[in-house]
């Protein structure tokens, strides 16, 4: 356009050149459907952008610039430059460069060079390229190339026509754009609240997600854990798309709310659980299938099992979860639920590197992305049930746990440890460093050796693991005597001694049974005990007893009585500390309390001392027949001065002796004697017959006597007699064998045929030991008598031979005398007995 100016002008050569560039940012081309299904297309040509330049007086090279943007959305098919000014020597080029444009300075437009009529329109239908959603930067601009005239003003006007394509489409449809395409879709809505029926679930394909209607409006599963209870049951929000939402139908699917169009439904037992999604940038409204967003430790990390009472739960340790816990293939301990998957865990490290994900006690865990292996198992005691748990292994009562090498086992539901304090470490306090993971005390309780399970199936070992009992009591701990043996120390029963391989039984009761090893040590009563041998009362046979204070009676009886105790006796043994001695040697020593300065005492069978019994008894003819009521023993006479007193031991109770009994010594009973206290009574007011009791033994004589109490006698005897075996031994050698050292000396010494007599300063003192011909063995001493004792026993012995048994020592003015009777000699000491003692006569 030109304006002429007010007043004259000048001819001169002037020209207006107008140029423009349009630059435009884009990323792709946009190509429209050719026919669009629900929708329409429109068209705006009214986009016009203008560029004006205005110059006065003689300048060259002014321009101008103008920008403005063009708005694209979902609906946009394309943008087109439909018009743009330019002059007759103008160009169109690429986008990029100037669509029209004069790059020197001259005025040849018009006829006359003047600048008139520069501009015309030209039509490029030029396609622009565009990104939907992005606006579109649109940038002309005019030039003035010529120098004007002074007095001339020029101005130009570069004008540029745009026209956009957009798709319409029909109501209740949207354009969605894919890629280059653009078209017309449903709305996408949740369904409507009328199609709405109380626990249904549906999908709504537009969306990718399903609903769940809760009988008031439609609530979306899009990726973000929920839990909701309507109508009575739980549903479960646990992922994206078609399955996402879960109902708990409880024992049977018939009760379920929802169809089969949609939604998963579980029963009793079965289980769903969300894992962890990783966000997705999906272009437009569309979602995909996918898993709820989550974490380590959140809620929605966990696994859920639908329950009877259809409502989903995470842990089954309640007193309702023994339906689901059992359907679901876990254990069921007895009020607990052993192997949730949520209560095993293990790390991903160990899911990559074993076959089966985790290590044998992490069989099944979830995984968890960290280093090293967490113990975020479950274990608990389950008193008074099945078993128990054991890093969410269920152990059976009774069983191992394995990996303890049998040293934990559960009794009854509970953990029980042998001996966890003697093992590693390490072990130690993976052991007993374990919490029940619902009390948080102490899993597991560790006991001492030899404790038993309640029912005696099992004990623990010293070694430190649980052993089988096979129905015996193992609950005494014994150590072998020594400890060069196999195993030093096992568990027996109370009564039960450890030899180092096996419990032996108590030897108490078992004299023949061999000590241990080759020692002397005997099991008694589950202790080992040192004891030397014993003899029976007749020296043949030996064995021992549970102590050293108890006598052999006979290792070979069928009864318990095999061993009496000290102070007790059998017939006329009696049992002192451990060695038989007799109770004709007690009363002898009672006797000898009652002697005089003179005296003789001899104790013999009932045989050899009848003609004195009968003078002391008041009734000689019925005296043999008496004594044979009383079961009598052997005899003790001591006669002191004119006092003659007669004792002996008997083996039957007074009491039930045949009436009578005592008429011969002068009373008719013994009421008043029969106190058990160990001492003498008098049996009446007559004081003639004193009865002991506790040792069946009478003391009488023709008139009144007095008995004392139990005196110290007993040592003055035992020297004496002492005294006689040690000077044989030092003064004899036994002339057949050495049977009197080996046997009688160290056998039995009862002294129950014995002689003493003491008439001023001459005493003979002789006993007898042995029972027949063959054992039996005359010990004499003589002292201050007034014969050579030893010439007699030289003659007797040539009268019987070189093989007589007979020696004899003197010893100063002593004389020792041994008759030994055995299978090597010719002489029973009886036949020389009376001979040797109660036929000589001291004066």
């Amino acid at each position: 356009m030109r304006r002429k100016k007010r007043g004259n002008i000048n001819h001169g050569r002037f020209c207006l050149l107008l140029s423009f560039l349009a630059l435009v940012v884009f990323f792709s081309f946009g190509v429209y459907a050719q026919s669009i299904e629900h929708g329409v297309l429109e068209t705006d040509s009214s986009k016009q952008i203008d560029c004006e330049i205005r110059f006065s007086g003689g300048g060259c090279g002014q321009t101008c610039t103008k920008t403005d943007q063009i708005q694209t959305d979902e609906c946009t098919v394309s943008v087109k430059l439909r018009s743009v000014n330019v002059d007759d020597e103008g160009r169109i080029s690429t986008l990029t460069q100037n669509i029209w444009n004069w790059d020197y300075c001259a005025c040849n437009c018009g006829p006359d060079h003047t600048g008139k009529n520069c501009g015309k329109s030209d039509s490029p239908n030029t396609v622009i390229p565009f990104s939907r959603g992005s606006p579109i930067d649109i940038t002309v601009y005019a030039k003035n190339d010529c120098k004007s005239l002074d007095d001339y003003n020029l101005w130009g006007v570069i004008r540029s026509n745009y026209e956009i394509t957009k798709v319409k489409c029909d109501e209740d449809y949207e354009c969605k754009a894919t890629g280059d395409n653009v078209e017309c879709v449903p709305i996408c809505q949740p369904p409507k609240i009328s199609e709405g029926k109380i626990g249904e679930i549906k999908y709504v394909q537009c969306k990718a997600a399903e609903y769940l209607f809760d009988g008031r409006d439609w609530q979306l599963c899009d990726g973000n854990f929920w839990n909701k209870l309507v109508s009575g049951r739980e549903y479960l929000c646990i992922g994206r798309g078609k399955g996402s939402i879960v109902e708990c139908c409880g024992d049977s699917a018939n009760d379920c709310k929802s169809s089969n169009e949609a939604g998963k439904r579980l029963t009793t037992g079965q289980l769903t659980k969300p894992s962890n999604f990783e966000n997705e940038d999906v272009p437009g409204n569309y979602l995909i299938t996918g898993n709820v967003v989550s974490g380590p430790g959140d809620e929605n990390s966990n696994t859920y099992y639908c329950k009877s009472n259809k409502k989903f739960a995470t842990d089954l340790d309640t007193s309702d979860g023994q339906s689901a816990c059992e359907k679901a293939g876990l254990k069921w301990t007895g009020t607990k639920c052993c192997s949730e998957a949520d209560d095993k865990i293990c790390t991903l490290q160990y899911a990559q590197i074993t076959p089966s994900g985790c290590p044998a006690e992490f069989n099944g865990c979830m995984i968890e992305d960290a280093e090293g292996c967490t113990e975020k198992t479950e274990s608990y005691n389950d008193p008074g049930t099945i078993g128990g748990c054991w890093n969410s292994s269920f152990v059976r009562s009774i069983d191992f746990v394995n990996g303890t090498n049998f040293s934990v086992i559960n009794f009854g539901g509970a953990f029980h440890g042998c001996k966890i304090t003697i093992k590693p470490q390490e072990d130690k306090i993976k052991i007993l460093g374990k919490t029940d993971s619902h009390t948080g005390s102490v899993l597991v309780r560790d006991h001492d050796a030899c404790f038993n399970d309640p029912d005696k199936r099992y004990y623990c070992s010293p070694r430190g693991w649980w052993n089988q009992t096979f129905g015996t009591d193992k609950t005494y701990f014994s150590s072998a005597p020594s400890s060069n043996v196999p195993i030093y120390s096992e568990c027996c029963s109370a009564t039960q001694c450890w030899n180092g391989s096996v419990c032996i039984d108590s030897q108490r009761n078992s004299p023949n049974a061999k000590p241990f090893g080759d020692t002397n040590l005997r099991c008694i009563d589950g202790q080992w005990i040192e004891l030397g041998i014993k003899y029976t009362p007749d020296g043949e046979k030996t064995g021992f007893c549970p102590s050293d204070t108890e006598c052999l009676v006979n290792p070979d009886a069928q009864a318990t009585d095999k061993c009496i105790p000290s102070g007790n006796y059998t017939i006329d043994n009696y049992c002192d500390k451990g060695n038989w001695s007799s109770r004709t040697k007690l009363l002898a020593l009672k006797m000898l309390e009652m002697k005089g300065n003179d005296f003789i005492l001899f104790c013999d069978t009932r045989e050899n001392v009848l003609n004195t019994l009968e003078i002391v008894a008041e009734s000689g003819g019925a005296v043999a027949d008496t004594f044979s009521s009383l079961q009598t023993n052997n005899f003790c006479i001591i006669k002191s001065g004119a006092r003659i007193i007669a004792a002996t031991s008997i083996n039957r109770n007074l009491e039930s002796a045949a009436g009578g009994s005592l008429n011969i010594f002068g009373v008719t009973g013994c009421s008043s004697g029969l106190i058990d206290d160990g001492q003498y009574h008098a049996c009446d007011s007559s004081r003639k017959v004193w009865y002991n009791k506790r040792l069946k033994s009478l003391i009488y004589s023709s008139s009144a006597i007095q008995v004392p109490p139990q005196g110290t006698l007993a040592e003055a005897l035992n020297s004496i007699i002492r005294g006689i075996i040690d000077s044989i031994r030092r003064l004899i050698t036994p002339p057949i064998d050495n049977s009197y050292s080996s046997n009688f000396l160290k056998g039995i010494k009862k002294f129950d045929r014995l002689y003493l007599a003491k008439q001023g300063t001459q005493t003979i003192s002789a006993f007898i030991e042995g029972k027949s011909p063959n054992t039996k063995s005359a010990s004499l001493e003589y002292k201050g008598i007034g014969f050579d004792i030893c010439s007699f026993m030289s003659q007797y012995s040539q009268s019987k031979g070189s093989s007589s048994g007979i020696s004899c020592r003197k010893s100063g003015n002593d004389y020792y005398v041994l008759v030994q009777g055995s299978e090597f000699t010719s002489i029973d000491p009886d036949s020389i007995w009376q001979d040797l003692t109660s036929k000589l006569r001291l004066e």
